[in-house]
């Protein structure tokens, strides 16, 4: 295998309880499709040079998420394993199956992110030319406020607050080592947010690099969003 190839880790664990509905969001439909076989096929683009997706996917509805990569992975390597409890334990699941592999790019997306270009995908990929890690990012245009009990009690300068995106990208061994080391320390999982929490948690000198996000490439998360997103698509 090269030992520099590009996979793709695509997040599809959530249950959708902030949505609502009887199906997990990444699953309802969305221009007539799974929100996720949008997601999936913007990485299938042959513009984009990636060799294999994993698909760490909710395991309660395996049967519907497999149904959905057969269906719409045709150019690409995938796997489907088995989401955990929280995106880091996912995350982590992903990388345990991929021991065939000796160094990649790791890009891990959110599975409802379906409004993502081939072109954020591969900027993100060429940031990576170097260590490190990247992080896709847009300015935040909302207020940014200290709020106690209830009360404003001060206002943050929004210039230096940037909202994250995904793809996310991180080396392999990097992801190796951090997972390695919080099993060690913590015995599993320890008190992360983020990957990249993680990451800099036992490598604290490892710089996360930025690109340019997109505005358009929104998370669906509320039903709002769903309805912005199926207006998005038919303007693609």
């Amino acid at each position: 295998m090269n030992l520099r190839e590009t996979v793709a880790v695509v997040l599809a664990g959530g249950n959708g309880s902030r949505f609502g509905g009887s199906s997990p969001k990444q699953l309802v439909s969305l221009a007539g499709q799974p929100i996720l076989a949008h997601t999936l096929r913007k990485f299938c683009s042959p513009d984009l040079d990636i060799s294999q997706i994993v698909v760490a996917g909710n395991p309660e509805w395996e049967p519907e998420i497999v149904e959905v990569c057969e269906q719409t992975i045709r150019n690409k390597v995938y796997k489907f394993v088995r989401g955990g409890g929280d995106r880091n334990a996912s995350v982590r699941a992903a990388v345990e199956i991929l021991s065939d592999v000796v160094e990649a790019k790791i890009l891990v997306h959110d599975g409802v992110r379906p409004l993502v270009s081939p072109e954020l995908i591969s900027n993100v990929a060429q940031a990576m030319r170097g260590p490190g890690c990247v992080l896709p990012v847009i300015p935040s245009v909302d207020p940014i406020v200290e709020v106690v009990s209830n009360e404003v009690v001060g206002f943050v300068d929004r210039s230096a607050f940037y909202r994250g995106q995904s793809p996310q990208g991180f080396w392999l061994s990097d992801l190796r080592a951090a997972f390695a080391e919080e099993k060690k320390t913590f015995g599993g999982s320890g008190p992360f947010t983020t990957v990249y929490e993680l990451v800099r948690f036992f490598n604290p000198s490892i710089r996360i690099r930025t690109v340019v996000g997109d505005l358009n490439n929104l998370k669906i998360t509320m039903p709002v969003d769903h309805l912005v997103a199926g207006r998005l698509l038919l303007e693609e």
